[in-house]
């Protein structure tokens, strides 16, 4: 995954009301073009403290319930709990984000 299509993900989960990530910015941008920049900068520097914030995974995977398959007992478990065990889980979890993301997008 590259910085481009990281800072997709993180402008479409801020669409669907995940906030966190702008505490990391800078109060006063400089001009438009330098701010994102510096936001596609720093949100890559910050990529894993991101992609396993609860809030981030809310708003990426909704807090519908998912049946999990996996469990011996019918449980309901939200999607984004689900979804963020199975990136969690993976060797690549950016590479299993981008995957949901265009399956989700």
């Amino acid at each position: 995954m590259d910085r481009e299509l990281f800072y997709e993900i993180i402008l479409f989960a801020e669409d669907k009301g995940f906030k966190y990530h702008l505490g990391m910015l800078p109060v006063m941008p400089i001009c438009v073009t330098s701010y994102t920049a510096l936001a596609k900068k720093i949100f890559w520097e910050k990529r894993w403290e991101i992609i396993f914030n609860h809030e981030f995974a809310k708003a990426i995977w909704g807090d519908e319930y998912h049946f999990n398959p996996i469990t011996y007992f019918r449980t309901l478990i939200p999607n984004w709990t689900y979804n963020l065990v199975r990136m969690v889980k993976e060797k690549d979890p950016f590479e299993y984000l981008e995957q949901e993301y265009k399956r989700i997008k």
